[in-house]
């Protein structure tokens, strides 16, 4: 999760003007969000931002082009409805997460904190699917690992294989949402794994979230 002391600059691409001025409006002012433009195509982007909000109904057509310009940019599609296939379709182009247009502003904000971090940020119901899916797609990992997951770390890997966020697991089991990511940092070093996704995979692989 990104550090609560890092600015980060936001850009708003493509869609009508009012839903790209709307969507600005409620995101300026929120901690982190050091700055929030927006632009109606990648020409009109001035200088490469943390994270990219662009709208789905034009990511086929802006995502290649922004990637190109801003390779360090972090893209967030915002779409109207999202479906497995589509979802993984824009994260196999470049995209780092997507979410639907009627989230709550507290699952957007969270999403871009995720996406800002380097990690694939998904609605629940879709990171569930895309894991069961790739855990079905390849083989089983090896169970031995060279250091064990402790009991908590097992417990916190489970949750958030079955998609809570940190601060859901944190309310589940009663710890403080810096503890859970300190768990969290140990299983991805214990697993050599670097996403939410990825863990999230092993976590399935091994049976501990039951594959629907």
């Amino acid at each position: 999760m990104t550090d609560d002391t890092v600015s980060l600059r936001v850009c708003i691409l493509g869609g009508p003007t009012l839903w790209r001025l709307g969507l600005r409006a409620l995101l300026r002012g929120r901690p982190n969000l050091d700055q929030v433009a927006h632009a109606p195509d990648p020409a009109r982007v001035a200088e490469p931002p943390d994270v990219l909000l662009l709208d789905g109904r034009i990511a086929d057509d802006f995502l290649s082009p922004i990637l190109t310009s801003f390779p360090q940019t972090h893209p967030l599609i915002i779409a109207d409805k999202l479906n497995a296939s589509t979802a993984l379709a824009w994260l196999e182009r470049g995209a780092l997460g997507c979410i639907e247009r009627d989230a709550s502003l507290p699952e957007l904000l969270n999403a871009i904190r995720q996406v800002a971090a380097g990690e694939v940020s998904l609605p629940r119901r879709l990171a569930l699917q895309l894991v069961t899916r790739m855990a079905r797609q390849s083989p089983p990992r090896e169970n031995a690992l060279p250091e064990p997951l402790s009991k908590r770390e097992r417990e916190v890997l489970t949750l958030l294989a079955q998609g809570l966020s940190n601060k859901e697991i944190a309310q589940r089991l009663y710890l403080s949402v810096r503890t859970v990511e300190g768990h969290l940092a140990n299983v991805y070093g214990k697993l050599n794994v670097h996403s939410r996704t990825e863990a999230a995979l092993y976590a399935v692989r091994q049976g501990w979230v039951r594959l629907t």
